[in-house]
């Protein structure tokens, strides 16, 4: 007789892991268990997953991406493409997210934006961007932000009227590969159970067991709302749903995020908590925010605020009557 306890692995094996590269063993699992996680966690590895980019660039003198400069052999088309290779990380905490660049060596590569800044690090630097003449030289302002998947030029395009600053397309997801396999192991006298080998290459700028970690929580995350005593069932009446559009539906839920899974800093974290701010909601209804006194809470601090706000469609003061939520 079959045992009614499903069978689950007790740890992962690790066979192969770098700064970029990992491969990972997941076993024993139940059949159709390998390709369930594995998928799984490859969709969420490849779309869901926060890096640095490159989102504008702002040269002097230079008002589109069709333009030439004088003493540079690629165009700027090309050094756009090449600017969208570059790969980042954050090596501090607090920092500016414009990198001033003042090109003057024959060849402009992705370490002298390292150079420049002591906030990022630059993960394949001897990308080249462009070649100059001996005699020539100019300066080029890098705007860095910090989002998941790919945004287009378009989405990229600052708010208002921004003079000079051309948006660019970019790639913000830190994984380059990824890659699952299921295969048959022997349990005792049971051939048919599986394993799970996840392999996963990144760019550097987060290791493959982190990217993993991440992944997985991001599926717990998701997966808890369905999970035994934690489950809540929200009827929606026909009234509701003939008022919200699918948009306002998502914004609705996003309101009813808890602070402690927004990815931002544990000084912004820490400061939102000692100001009785539980959700999203709470924060965006704050009546006078900037009025409100928080310790080490600076310039910085707000302008993190904006920019996770940004990245929901939700900003300070709107008004969230029409979404009903509960007190």
């Amino acid at each position: 007789m079959s045992s009614l306890a499903l069978q689950m692995p007790e740890k992962v094996f690790v066979d192969k892991v770098t700064p970029f590269q990992g491969v990972f063993r997941f076993l024993p699992l139940e059949k159709g268990y390998g390709t369930t996680i594995g998928n799984a966690l490859r969709r969420i590895l490849l779309s869901s997953l926060k890096g640095y980019a490159i989102v504008a660039i702002k040269i002097p003198g230079v008002r589109h991406e069709f333009s030439t400069l004088d003493g540079v052999r690629e165009d700027l088309v090309e050094i756009i493409l090449n600017l969208k290779q570059v790969r980042l990380k954050k090596i501090a905490e607090e920092g500016e997210d414009v990198i001033l660049v003042r090109v003057h060596k024959t060849e402009f590569r992705a370490g002298d934006i390292a150079k420049a800044t002591p906030f990022f690090d630059v993960l394949n630097k001897e990308l080249l961007i462009c070649t100059l003449d001996e005699s020539e030289s100019f300066d080029i302002e890098l705007h860095i932000a910090r989002n998941r998947g790919y945004l287009s030029a378009e989405e990229n395009k600052p708010e208002g009227d921004v003079i000079d600053r051309i948006p660019i397309d970019a790639i913000f997801s830190p994984i380059v590969k990824v890659a699952y396999q299921v295969e048959n192991v022997r349990v005792g006298q049971r051939t048919d159970y599986e394993q799970l080998t996840m392999e996963v290459e990144t760019d550097g700028s987060i290791t493959p067991e982190e990217s993993i970690r991440q992944a997985a929580q991001l599926m717990i995350q998701h997966l808890q709302l369905l999970s035994g005593e934690k489950m809540a069932v929200q009827l929606v009446d026909h009234a509701e749903a003939s008022l919200l559009n699918p948009e306002e539906i998502a914004i609705k839920k996003t309101l009813q995020t808890h602070i402690n899974e927004l990815d931002c800093s544990s000084r912004v974290l820490n400061c939102l908590k000692s100001a009785g701010i539980e959700t999203l909601s709470d924060l965006v209804t704050v009546k006078d925010f900037d009025a409100m006194k928080f310790r080490n809470f600076g310039r910085k601090s707000r302008d993190e605020i904006d920019a996770l706000l940004a990245e929901r469609n939700l900003k300070i003061g709107m008004d969230i009557s029409k979404y009903q939520l509960e007190k």
